[in-house]
């Protein structure tokens, strides 16, 4: 039987912590005909706890996770957490026989040990500058920072300790969305999730003041948890976020497991921001991360890198992370002056917030090639070897200018066309940020109206007369697309305002008797209220009684009045009304009908 790997994995909550050794990528444990047995990192939780992974390509559906739980408990495994979204699989406590048990089945990827997390800090206590310093290119500091976005409709998920939702630096906006600690608690007794909730969002400390912060809780009031709780976290925010959601990960360690589930969680549509962790060494070392995502070191208030940030390629940008003022969890009114990478990260956590207010369709590469091409270049020292030299830079606006137009929108294609109206439409253009609206002109350039969509609805034309149209898109940093081809149009002749089609018909007769219905038809392009059809009889024929209408006869003329109920007549809609009439001689039908004085067309 293989050996059961029982070393700790350190995953830290990074606020400044205790200098560790760094790790090299370990090597795999690998048995013929067993998936890969991954090995621990410089801690492991111990209890023979596993993270299970199901390969990309097999479905996990409720027969193969039965069956793969069933391969575990048989043995005496237990089940600890199921994933769904983020990755497929689930955690458990496997005893020997029960890890080889779930190895043998070939839909599992690897098996890896789970991890403890947990977190030490430092905070020394000057006045707070991080903000102050992100919203300027150059130093010295300024002593404000201007905003004109506050993220607001965009959530950001704080993976952490918890958040105490009633701190007056929330105003109502913090909630608690799930816990995965075996406590059952929803507040922060740790302290480390508030301070982070402050710098992401907070009034007075945050970078993006009106953005909804959710705590998902991993770890404990003693400052330590499990990877198979983060991974836990991570697959509930991929299952419950909303749209323009991003995730801060102002955590630290080691494993494989927590990285899947970060590439998982971008593929659900969710931002995310990870630490480049406080060892001073390889930010690559890292997890959970994803070079999608975007990774954050931290620098000191002079502009030099902090002396515990790591550092490297994978780092893509550093924000303030040294003596950072912030809510923290004391009291609904309390702050605090903390040091890590777990402080930095939430600067640029809110500056996505406040880029997704803007850009509600941005994907994960749209924002991080926003962030990158907006940050500070070239001033900071002392970055390490392989460090990109950029700075958050978070100044009103947040991205660079939005120079690329729309592209060009389909020729115009008309339906519906009356002597007085006509819909357009046109196929619609694409943008890189996304198209507003559209500006339809007439053929010789005067412009005709806006439209959010590709359609437009247009009315107050005249009868026999030809126009021409052509249309440009328009994105929210007023680029114009090229001009569309033009479409030609030709109106037919009015039928006139008091159109009308009358149908007489009879209905039954008899020796000196007789049934007839009559059917109006408004043929106009006007609503009719209030109608008078009118007649008259050639061979002495009599009303008698009617239906529907109010009848008269004077002599051979007869005429019919609407009734409230049905005077109102729509282009295109019908009436029927009837009478019982009586003859002397011959019943022939009347030849002329007119509405409202109107001649009608006779049917």
């Amino acid at each position: 039987m293989p050996l059961a790997w029982k070393r700790r994995l350190a995953l830290a909550c990074a606020a400044l912590t205790l200098p560790l050794t760094a790790t090299a990528i370990p090597a795999q444990a690998e048995t013929a005909g067993l998936a890969p047995l991954l090995e621990a990192g410089p801690t492991a939780a111990g209890g023979d706890r596993y993270i299970v992974v199901v390969k990309k390509s097999a479905a996990l559906s409720g027969e193969l996770r039965a069956s793969l739980e069933r391969d575990a408990v048989v043995e005496g495994g237990q089940i600890t957490r199921r994933y769904a979204k983020a990755i497929a699989g689930f955690a458990a406590v496997l005893p020997d026989d029960a890890l080889d048990a779930v190895r043998a089945n070939p839909a599992v990827a690897y098996v890896e040990p789970d991890s403890a997390i947990s977190g030490q800090t430092v905070q020394p206590n000057p006045p707070s500058w991080g903000i102050d310093r992100v919203d300027q290119h150059n130093l010295p500091l300024n002593n404000s920072f201007t905003y004109t976005t506050t993220g607001a409709g965009s959530t950001a998920f704080i993976v952490d300790s918890g958040i105490r939702t009633t701190h007056t630096e929330f105003g109502g906006r913090a909630s608690f969305g799930a816990n995965f600690v075996e406590d059952g608690r929803t507040d922060d007794c740790l302290g480390h999730g508030t301070h982070v909730a402050g710098t992401v969002g907070g009034a007075t400390y945050g970078m993006a003041k009106a953005v909804n912060l959710v705590a998902v809780r991993v770890l404990n009031c003693n400052n330590s948890g499990l990877t198979s709780d983060l991974v836990a976290g991570m697959d509930w925010v991929a299952l419950n976020h909303p749209a323009r959601s991003v995730a801060n990960f102002s955590l630290q360690g080691y494993g494989t497991a927590a990285n899947d589930a970060a590439e998982g969680l971008i593929d659900s549509g969710v931002q995310t921001v990870f630490i480049a962790n406080n060892y001073n060494t390889d930010a690559c070392t890292n997890a959970p991360r994803s070079p999608r995502g975007i990774v954050v070191g931290a620098t000191d208030i002079t502009d030099q890198k902090a002396t515990f940030s790591s550092y490297g390629t994978c780092v893509d940008v550093f924000a303030p992370g040294v003596s950072i003022t912030s809510s923290v969890n004391t009291d609904d009114n309390a702050s605090g002056s903390w040091s890590g990478t777990s402080m930095a990260a939430p600067h640029v956590t809110g500056w996505v917030a406040r880029y997704l207010q803007d850009n509600p369709t941005a994907t994960m590469a749209d924002t991080k090639a926003a962030l990158i091409s907006s940050s500070t270049k070239n001033v900071l020292t002392n970055i390490g070897d392989g460090s990109p030299n950029r700075l958050l830079y978070a100044a009103p606006g947040t991205a660079p200018e939005d120079t690329v137009p729309p592209s060009t929108p389909g020729t115009p294609v008309a339906s519906n066309l009356t002597s007085r109206a006509v819909t357009l439409t046109w196929t619609a253009s694409t943008d890189n940020v996304g198209v507003i609206g559209y500006d339809l002109f007439t053929g010789s350039g005067q412009p005709v109206g806006t439209y959010p969509s590709a359609s437009a609805a247009l009315t107050g034309l005249s009868p026999n007369t030809t126009y021409t149209y052509y249309v440009r898109a328009r994105d929210d940093a007023g680029n114009v697309s090229d001009p569309s081809g033009t479409v030609s149009l030709t109106t037919p002749a009015d039928p006139g305002v008091g159109a009308c089609k009358v149908t007489y018909s009879l209905a039954s007769e008899w020796s000196n008797g007789f049934n007839a219905d009559i059917t109006y038809t408004n043929t106009s392009l006007n609503t009719v209220t209030g109608w008078t059809i009118a007649w008259s009889f050639s061979a002495g024929q009599h009303v008698n009684s009617g239906w529907n209408a109010v009848w008269s006869q004077n002599g051979a003329n007869v005429r019919a009045g609407n009734l409230i109920w049905n005077k109102t007549v729509a282009p295109g809609e019908s009436v029927s009304v009837g009478i019982s009439g009586s003859h002397t001689g011959t019943n022939p039908a009347p030849t002329a009908f007119t509405v409202n004085g109107s001649a009608c067309t006779v049917g």
